[in-house]
């Protein structure tokens, strides 16, 4: 008996390593007790570079629609939206190139920070440090299939209603992010975040930023 044991385990094993990874989307909230996601209005540009909820009755800005989605996206998208959905951030790009060090020279004015490897930096205002380090959110999980992908693959919307197969209850996102090999480097309010991403503009580096003007 005990060698059908070992011998079925070692199969199951087996079929597990085998089997093709499922892929999966995801879609961050504070809220733990989603049971279904339905599409909210999203103005957006034709390629959805530019997109954000839209909440007014007035027309789009030309060069833009409004549509009903349910947006995802893949996991390497999900240290951006693990922090409060309030908080102002940046997103900016770290490497060896000119802009590169331009990001390391602008953030050396308002901050002091340690020699940067990583790529990729979250700059937050230090007045919402407590907020962050202890906020908590739920990641919830669907299946690829349902989904359509915007260009460059991070991103997935649908226009219809659905259920995620999973979800994950999260705390702290500064120790979830830096596990995605992300840097945050905290400044002092956010005047001084509102002053490097102007900085950042004008040195024509690209950013992503959230809740900031």
């Amino acid at each position: 008996m005990k060698i059908a044991e070992e011998y079925l385990r070692a199969i199951i094993r087996q079929t597990i390593a085998e089997s093709p990874r499922r892929k999966y989307l995801y879609h961050s909230s504070p809220s733990s007790e989603i049971e279904e996601f339905h599409p909210r209005p999203f103005m957006h540009n034709e390629n959805f570079s530019s997109s954000g909820l839209w909440v007014s009755s007035e027309p789009p800005p030309p060069g833009f629609k409004v549509s009903n989605l349910v947006f995802a996206g893949s996991k390497s998208s999900t240290p951006f939206y693990s922090l409060p959905r309030d908080a102002p951030r940046i997103l900016a790009y770290i490497d060896n190139s000119a802009s590169g060090v331009a990001v390391l020279n602008i953030l050396l004015k308002y901050a002091d920070i340690p020699a940067l490897s990583r790529k990729k930096i979250f700059i937050l205002s230090a007045e919402d440090r407590r907020e962050t380090e202890n906020h908590t959110w739920t990641e919830y999980g669907f299946n690829v299939e349902d989904f359509s992908p915007l260009d460059g693959g991070l991103e997935y919307v649908s226009s219809k209603s659905i259920r995620p197969i999973f979800k994950k209850r999260h705390k702290n996102p500064l120790r979830y992010v830096k596990n995605f090999g992300y840097e945050v480097v905290f400044v002092p309010n956010i005047a001084a975040l509102q002053q490097i991403k102007a900085e950042l503009k004008d040195v024509g580096i690209a950013i992503d930023t959230e809740a900031l003007a």
